[in-house]
This record gives C-alpha cells, structure tokens and sequence, in this order.
C-alpha cells in the first residue's frame, strides 16, 4: 500500500514538473522575438503601429465629416494613405520577421 502512494506522489511530482517545463518553453519564445529587435527598432515598430491607428483614426473621422470628405477625396488623400499604409505594413513585416 505504501508503495502504491509513494508511485503515485512520485508520477504526480513529474508530471507537475513537466507541465511547468512546457509553459516556461512557450513563454520563452515568446520573449526571444522582442529580443532580437534593438531599443531603436523595437521603438520603430510600436512608432509604426501607432501610425496605422492614427491613419485609420484620421480616415474615421474624415468620413463622418461630409465636407472633409470631399475635400480630402480632391486632394487624393485617401490614395496617399493608402500607400503609405502599405510602406508601413511592409516595414512592420520585416521588423517582425528579423
């Protein structure tokens, strides 16, 4: 009997060990991406995060106003945001494929 619990205190042990051992591997990972950015990079990246929003805010707001909608249609604004959204996507890409 007493080995019985003693095999089954031993397995569970191990198997809590184990369990442990995955999750610290997954997080890991996870870090070892950011790690491999310099400060001026990692700092580029949120920089061009943070102008996709602003884009994306700005179009937001040029819509619902009818007269900003017209004048940015005029002057080719939504043509313009359009490529340099897509200049900052291919850099965010490349910042996080590094």
């Amino acid at each position: 009997m007493k080995r019985l619990i003693y095999t089954t205190i031993f397995f569970s042990i191990i198997s809590i060990g184990y369990a442990q051992e995955n999750v610290n591997v997954s997080k890991k990972n996870g870090v070892e991406v950011n790690q491999r950015l310099t400060e001026a990079e990692r700092t580029e990246l949120q920089s061009k995060k943070d102008l996709l929003k602003a884009l994306d805010k700005k179009e937001a707001w040029i819509r619902s106003n009818p007269e900003e909608l017209k004048l940015a249609e005029e002057s080719g604004w939504f043509a313009n945001a359009e490529k340099t959204r897509a200049e900052v996507r291919k850099r965010i890409k490349e910042l996080e494929n590094k």
